[in-house]
């Protein structure tokens, strides 16, 4: 995740960890940040260090005072032993200057939600740059990313959430009831408790199968109070009030006039063809960004904390 990754992002990683975990695969989650939302299932998995795969045992050295360094296993108690044995005339290595810690790392795949450039890593592409030059890398973002990858365009969808649960579905991977609670309270959160004109005919159909997988719907403070909220944003914006009657008039106009499509949910960046890998159609993504424009700011449900 990024630097400052949004709610709908953070539910959608916590949940694509816990699904790919639940589905036998080794995965960590990995941020810039450490987030912590006790109401957000799988995000106390987060870690902000990408290294924790060799052990690493470090000491103060001086080659004049160490005459040899020697291992060996002992199987009746299945313990490796390492030996490190001083020249003569000088002390044994202080014992009080080791230092144990994990670092180096091993990926069959890295997948990015929200990340353009791979400097906004920070520590966790810092050091590791060989590691993202060969290994398979996916993108969830609604920008197309400057490096080589299997790219998946936010904007033709609802949310973060909603192209994770399709992502999801293509790999076969099926979500627990704690990451399908997530998953469709990202959407929820991101289309105001689905009034948005970016909930099409799609985002519904994910909204049942998360539902049949066992979501739990977030009871969300919708309605008058997001009439209210909306109101008091364009009065900070310096923008004339809309009147809820009016907004819902000209959504429900818009709403009917559009269509929907089938999303083909991967595109690819930096050139050349991937297989598994279609191109968007650019109408969609065209009349996502407008309804974009003209949609009110998204609400978090009532006991999720963003």
């Amino acid at each position: 995740m990024p630097d400052q990754p949004t709610f709908d992002q953070q539910l959608a990683a916590a949940s694509l960890n816990l699904s790919l975990l639940d589905g036998g695969k080794r995965s960590q989650l990995l941020g810039v940040n450490k987030m912590v939302n006790p109401t957000i299932a799988g995000l106390d998995y987060l870690k902000t260090e990408i290294g924790a795969n060799n052990l690493v045992i470090g000491f103060d050295y001086d080659a004049q005072a160490v005459d040899n360094v020697s291992y060996h296993l002992d199987e009746d108690s299945n313990k490796f032993y390492l030996t490190i044995k001083p020249q003569k005339g000088h002390n044994p290595l202080n014992k009080d200057s080791l230092q144990v810690d994990y670092a180096g790392a091993d990926a069959d795949l890295i997948i990015l939600l929200g990340i353009a450039n791979l400097d906004e890593l920070d520590q966790l592409y810092l050091g590791y740059e060989e590691l993202y030059q060969s290994t398979n890398i996916v993108t969830i973002s609604d920008n197309l990313p400057s490096f080589q990858s299997n790219h998946l365009d936010v904007l033709g969808f609802s949310s973060f959430c909603e192209a994770t649960y399709k992502l999801l579905e293509k790999a076969k991977l099926t979500p627990s009831t704690e990451a399908a609670t997530n998953l469709l309270a990202g959407i929820q959160y991101q289309t105001n408790n689905f009034v948005d004109l970016k909930a099409d005919a799609n985002t519904f159909e994910a909204v049942a199968g998360l539902l049949r997988l066992g979501a739990r719907r977030k009871a969300g403070a919708f309605g008058s109070s997001l009439a209210k909220t909306t109101e008091t944003e364009e009065k900070e914006k310096g923008e004339e009030p809309r009147s809820e009657q009016n907004s819902i008039k000209d959504d429900a106009d818009e709403a009917f006039n559009n269509q929907a499509e089938e999303t083909d949910i991967f595109s690819q960046s930096g050139g050349g063809d991937l297989s598994n890998l279609k191109d968007k159609q650019s109408s969609k993504t065209k009349q996502k960004e407008e309804a974009t424009s003209h949609s009110p700011s998204p609400m978090r449900p009532s006991g999720l904390k963003k």
